[in-house]
């Protein structure tokens, strides 16, 4: 966020506190010099990183947020039910492309498999021109390549069968004007490695899921693709 000239700081800084708060109540500046907020302001990005995580029970965004006490019960539902807006939008923007590839012969056909069970394993079931099944899993961020990547136990199961396909399709700054995807493939020997040290816990004791840095699946160097413009 870029500020020029001073005319509306009071304005400007009182509905951020608002935004970030939920009230101006914390807006005092003989607690809070101007120089902290604007700290604030430039780190906003890594702020809605660890929300994104957070949402999700991710450690490092917990964490981040100072164990969860700089966010209060009702901006956790707002930001819970804005993360499943993200997710809800990677599928269909993918829903979208896969329609496309459809009527353009690139695929024999595939079904939304997560709009009906959204407890399936993967989100997508797709045909490819030569017969072979591929599990498509989404896994959409609101903000860049490097935010953390949630991947459940379930997911890993399904990952490590020698008979399925699986990938999954990074979908980054999905708000943007035009948003983008990766593949990710080659998930079976991770997976397994995964699934292999969840197996090492004392009887009774699961890990539901597991999160990382995307670059541990993909390297940053990757090429995304820019979904195509809706007509």
């Amino acid at each position: 966020m870029r500020i020029d000239g001073i005319q509306n700081i009071d304005s400007i800084l009182k509905k951020y506190i608002i935004d970030v708060h939920g009230s101006s109540h914390y807006l005092s500046y003989s607690v809070m010099p101007i120089h902290f907020v604007f700290n604030e302001i430039i780190e906003n990005s890594d702020y809605d990183a660890a929300i994104e995580d957070a949402v999700h029970g991710g450690f490092e965004g917990i964490y981040a947020l100072d164990g969860g006490k700089h966010l209060t019960k009702n901006e956790f539902v707002r930001e819970k039910a804005f993360a499943e807006r993200i997710g809800r939008r990677g599928e269909e923007l993918v829903n979208n492309l896969f329609k496309k590839m459809k009527d353009e012969g690139e695929i024999f056909g595939f079904i939304w498999l997560s709009d009906k069970y959204p407890l399936s394993a993967h989100d997508f079931e797709v045909i490819d021109t030569q017969g072979v099944l591929h599990y498509i899993e989404v896994k959409t961020t609101n903000g860049e390549f490097n935010r953390r990547i949630h991947v459940s136990y379930h997911e890993l199961l399904e990952m490590i069968k020698p008979t399925i396909r699986y990938q999954i399709y990074r979908v980054e700054d999905i708000f943007g004007e035009q948003p983008y995807y990766c593949k990710i493939d080659g998930l079976n020997e991770f997976a397994l490695e995964m699934v292999r040290l969840f197996e090492q816990f004392p009887a009774g004791v699961k890990p539901d899921s597991i999160s990382l840095a995307p670059e541990v699946l993909i390297p940053k160097s990757t090429i995304r693709i820019r979904f195509p413009l809706s007509k």
